[in-house]
């Protein structure tokens, strides 16, 4: 064998694959299923080529240019290490849209979108003109996907990282989405721009799980979006505590991702806990697709008393 075939044990498209899938199903971390391994290794194998799937199947014979073997031969022992298959790409899809996501930014997940979609809804069918904040931005997905699909609403994003915001503001520029994008406490923030529609997808995981996640988020994704405090839900208990004071006049909502099983305590904290600051709001829970409850919500038809 020469040189290149003993680095890279494939010589076309099609082996190439093979051989991806392989690898990633036998050696990574943690050890996935074929169809999974099959997919990301389409995927990397996609992004290494520039080829479209279509292409792909028609190339599967054709010879493996050097360059593109050797990078994905570098993307697939990346993966396999446990390196999210999103940064190893560059993007992320959410809502039928790709967003440019690297490390220093959460991936957007597909369990987001439900939160997406009802807010979309809510903001047509009640305030087609809102003045809307993602809170902890992240890449932005969120405010992202509510400016282009509302596109009479005022968006803004805010995230205490200076890392995530600048990749929320590449994306709003992709993505020709109209989103004022700052740098900052959310709460701070709140505090001196009441608006009509809160967006937040928050740190929720509580500090002791942190360690028990899968390598690819523990080990890659930001620290900052995930560590949601001892219990998980520091977030939603300072937001509970602000009262429906951070909001304008007038018909208000607002929609929050939560963990798995936090739902119901979620929802008590405005309920109950802090139920004095929030009289005349309405609170549900939605589920994912999955049917897992997944996204809080609370609204307000009427006016301040």
């Amino acid at each position: 064998m020469n040189e290149r075939e003993t680095s890279y044990p494939f010589r076309t498209t099609g082996e190439a694959l093979a051989w991806a899938s392989s690898f990633l199903q036998r050696d990574a971390d943690p050890v996935t299923d074929p169809v999974r391994a099959r997919a990301e290794a389409e995927t990397l194998l996609l992004h290494v080529t520039g080829l479209t799937r279509t292409q792909l199947v028609v190339s599967l014979r054709e010879g493996l240019k050097p360059s593109a073997a050797e990078q994905l031969a570098a993307l697939v022992h990346r993966r396999a290490a446990g390196e999210p298959l999103q940064y190893l790409t560059g993007q992320a899809g959410f809502y039928g849209r790709l967003f440019r996501v690297r490390p220093g930014c959460l991936i957007p997940r597909p369990e987001t979108e439900v939160l997406a979609a009802a807010a979309v809804s809510w903001i047509r069918a009640h305030l087609p003109a809102a003045q809307v904040l993602d809170f902890g931005c992240g890449s932005g997905a969120l405010a992202i996907t509510i400016a282009l699909e509302c596109p009479d609403a005022v968006v803004t994003a805010v995230d205490l990282s200076e890392d995530a915001a600048a990749i929320a503001a590449e994306n709003a520029a992709a993505l020709q989405a109209s989103v004022a994008i700052h740098v900052g406490d959310g709460f701070v923030w709140l505090q001196h721009h009441p608006i009509q529609v809160l967006v937040s997808n928050p740190p929720y995981i509580p500090t002791g799980d942190l360690p028990g996640l899968a390598v690819e988020v523990r080990g890659h994704e930001p620290r900052l979006a995930l560590d949601g405090g001892p219990d998980g839900l520091a977030y939603y208990r300072r937001f509970a505590a602000l009262g429906d004071g951070a909001f304008l006049d007038g018909p208000a909502a607002w929609f929050m991702e939560v963990g798995f099983d936090q739902a119901v305590q979620v929802k008590r904290l405005f309920t109950e806990d802090y139920a004095h600051l929030w009289q005349g709001w309405r609170f549900s829970v939605l589920d994912d697709l999955r049917g897992v409850p997944r996204v809080v919500t609370g609204e307000r038809s009427k006016s301040h008393d």
